[in-house]
């Protein structure tokens, strides 16, 4: 299974981690960078950011991707995507594990897609999400807490 996948107005992509180290990325300025693969040279410009949706500017055509991890498309493929709500007012965990580190804090304002905290299951570390845009109310959890499948570990206001 692919680590992304990339979905363009005219086409979809999928990469590993691999394709996507081997690649040679050079930052320019804060929204500007150089990609590099098989020695062709992609300007890329970051225009716009909204949840995991990004507005390219690559070799000056303009380009709106979304971009997909494993877990988005997990969700897909379980057939979830439709039963996510437009609004979240809290988070649970996914699995049993052990908080790693907190992304996050009370007041801080959350777009779609950001991560919130790690959460370290299965020898793995598995970034948790934002499921919607949302301002934090509180952090139920602390780094080192272990939780159980299904304990609430942020509420958004």
């Amino acid at each position: 299974m692919p680590n992304y996948k990339i979905s363009t107005s005219s086409k979809d992509f999928e990469l590993s981690s691999d394709q996507l180290n081997s690649l040679d990325f050079n930052q320019i300025s804060e929204n500007q960078y150089q990609i590099i693969e098989n020695e062709k040279v992609f300007h890329v410009e970051v225009v716009g950011l909204e949840g995991k949706e990004v507005s390219l500017r690559i070799n000056g055509r303009e380009e709106t991707v979304l971009i997909k991890d494993e877990l988005d498309m997990l969700v897909d493929k379980m057939g979830l995507s439709a039963v996510v709500a437009e609004r979240a007012d809290k988070v649970e965990a996914p699995m049993p594990g052990l908080v790693l580190k907190l992304m996050v804090e009370p007041g801080d304002a959350v777009v779609e897609g950001q991560g919130l905290l790690i959460l370290e299951a299965m020898k793995m570390e598995n970034v948790i999400k934002a499921p919607a845009d949302a301002v934090v109310k509180s952090v139920e959890v602390e780094v080192g807490e272990a939780v159980e499948k299904k304990k609430v570990i942020i509420y958004f206001e």
